[in-house]
Parts: structure tokens; sequence; C-alpha cells
């Protein structure tokens, strides 16, 4: 949904990568920072509440300094750069 893009598919696709994070990161961290950075570039590519982005990778880094994992901390720095 999310490579197919559109609002639709977007809104759709956010609201299950919200169901996915709400495991937890104990229950699977690859597939909970992947999903934290989904969401993250849906904001980004709708363009709303965009003022959030750079906040919530500022505290993600603060659990985790390389954010996951060279792949995924790639995308979040991009992110940051685009918003701070």
């Amino acid at each position: 949904l999310f490579a197919i893009g559109g609002e639709p598919r977007l809104v759709e696709a956010m609201g299950i990568y919200r169901r996915l994070a709400s495991a937890g990161m104990e229950s699977d961290p690859r597939r909970w920072w992947l999903c934290q950075l989904r969401m993250l570039e849906i904001l980004d590519v709708t363009g709303r509440n965009t003022d959030q982005i750079a906040p919530r990778i500022r505290r993600l880094r603060e659990q985790e300094p390389d954010l996951g994992g060279a792949d995924t901390k790639r995308g979040f720095e991009g992110l940051l750069a685009r918003h701070q």
C-alpha cells in the first residue's frame, strides 16, 4: 500500500503500521523500527503533521542511537534533514 501510494492507500497503510507497531518493540524490533519509519514517511508524503517528524526522530534516537540499524537509520536521517 505504501509503495502504491495515493491518499486512500496511505491512510490504510498508516492504520496497518500503527497496529503492527502497537505490538511493541519487544515482539519484533526490526518490524517495529520499520513501522516507525514508514509512519513518518507517510506523514512526509502526505504533508500532514510534518512538524511532528523531527521531534519524533529525536525521541527515537534517544531510545536507540542507531535508529534500528543502518538501513532504517538512513531513512530517518533523510527525513530529519528535510524537516529540521
